[in-house]
């Protein structure tokens, strides 16, 4: 899903798939059908779309329905939201509004109950967060988990998702820095294909406080594609 534009309310579906016709069905937030279209790419058009911000974070969903000889075959849904982000000597603008980000770091736990993603768990961060003012978060290390992006989403929080703190440098003999090397490109594209759709996603970064980091994206700065 991509926002083209928010003022008409168009949106951009894209779907991968193996065969057949694809129905694609738009629902409004209280479920009421919005727009539908067919074919694995299309451009839709909201009309009256209730836009996706820190205050108002207001959720469609995109149900795609694969039929073959006219028969539904398979059904997905996903959560999105219309919005826009861009930039200007103004600062970051949402939806075409300037937008202050007061944010926090938090890692991938939830205190005693250890590195499990519990949907209440990770909601019940967002809410303690929300309440003391902040409307964003970093995910420190590692990234967040799909619960904690859909609480995000629901609650209008905005997020910075951070890749792994183990490059080049192990912290211990079989961790990910093993594989930094192989795995990396693929495991960056991955993260931002599992992020796109989720509209509290502002931005995914890297690690910053790896002390080799800025050396080591400066040694390979002529290699990057452009």
């Amino acid at each position: 899903m991509t926002t083209l534009s928010h003022s008409p309310a168009r949106v951009g579906v894209e779907i991968r798939h193996t065969g057949g016709d694809i129905l694609v069905e738009i629902l409004n937030p209280d479920g009421s059908l919005a727009a539908r279209g067919r074919g694995d790419r299309d451009e839709i058009e909201l009309s009256g779309a209730r836009l996706w911000s820190e205050q108002t974070p207001n959720l469609y969903i995109c149900r795609c329905t694969l039929e073959i000889n006219g028969a539904a075959i398979d059904i997905a849904e996903t959560t999105f939201g219309i919005r826009t982000l861009s930039w200007s000597p103004s600062g970051f603008l949402v939806n075409g509004t300037p937008t202050l980000l007061r944010g926090g770091c938090i890692h991938h736990d939830n205190g005693i109950l250890g590195a499990c993603a519990y949907p209440v768990a990770e909601e019940r961060k967002v809410r303690i967060l929300k309440g003391a003012g902040f409307n964003a978060v970093r995910s420190a290390y590692n990234p967040c988990s799909d619960s904690m992006l859909a609480a995000c989403d629901r609650l209008g929080m905005f997020v910075m998702d951070e890749t792994w703190d183990m490059w080049y440098s192990r912290k211990n003999t079989y961790d990910y820095a093993q594989d930094f090397p192989s795995r990396y490109p693929d495991d960056i594209r991955a993260l931002i294909a599992r992020d796109y759709n989720h509209p509290s996603v502002i931005l995914c970064k890297s690690a910053s406080t790896w002390p080799s980091l800025p050396p080591a994206c400066l040694s390979r700065q002529d290699s990057l594609p452009g």
